[in-house]
């Protein structure tokens, strides 16, 4: 697994992930090491792979947290489950993943829902903290800039093809495309019934 960096013209910087090859370069250090970091996922603007194994991308996911030396506090996808596969559902279940599940009767449900928990996660954490935010959604920018901004919180984007002004928000930007890459195909698993 290789990684490197590529500075941009602003202060965000972008990381380029091939999972084929076995040297391993990782992002610069955080400020401050230990960050409580919380993982918000749009899984409706960036899903898994069909047919994949979203235990594996997870593992990615948290393989990039692990690199900033971030420790774990939150990860959490919200969605309404009705209108989610439920083998999609049991791969988060097992990969201990919090689905927090939103009825979509409302345009952007889903996503006020990932805002107010973002919120809440700063809140909680307070600004010595770390944001993952896997989406292309534009209307993350604001609450993204702000807390990088005015709040210091350090903000890492997986995207795929994300407008500039989400990409600025962040302080570093991971390609999804490439994380995702050579996934394992889904396993099957059978729910017993009591």
């Amino acid at each position: 697994m290789s990684s490197h960096l590529r500075s941009k013209q602003s202060n965000t910087q972008t990381l380029v992930c091939n999972y084929e090859k076995s040297a391993i370069q990782s992002l610069p250090p955080p400020s401050v090491p230990h960050l409580p970091v919380g993982v918000f996922w749009d899984i409706e603007n960036i899903q898994v792979p069909f047919n994949r194994s979203a235990v594996q991308l997870v593992e990615r996911i948290r393989q990039k947290c692990f690199e900033r030396k971030y420790r774990e506090s939150e990860f959490l996808v919200v969605c309404d489950t009705h209108k989610v596969n439920d083998e999609l559902l049991n791969d988060l279940n097992a990969a201990q993943v919090t689905v927090i599940h939103v009825n979509c009767v409302a345009k952007n449900a889903a996503d006020d829902k990932l805002r107010q928990q973002i919120q809440r996660f700063v809140d909680l954490n307070g600004y010595s903290s770390a944001v993952v935010m896997i989406t292309d959604d534009v209307n993350f920018a604001p609450v993204l800039s702000d807390l990088r901004n005015r709040g210091r919180v350090e903000i890492m984007l997986i995207q795929r093809q994300a407008a500039p002004a989400l990409r600025n928000s962040a302080d570093f930007v991971i390609n999804f495309t490439d994380l995702s890459k050579d996934l394992e195909i889904r396993r099957k698993t059978h729910s017993k019934g009591f």
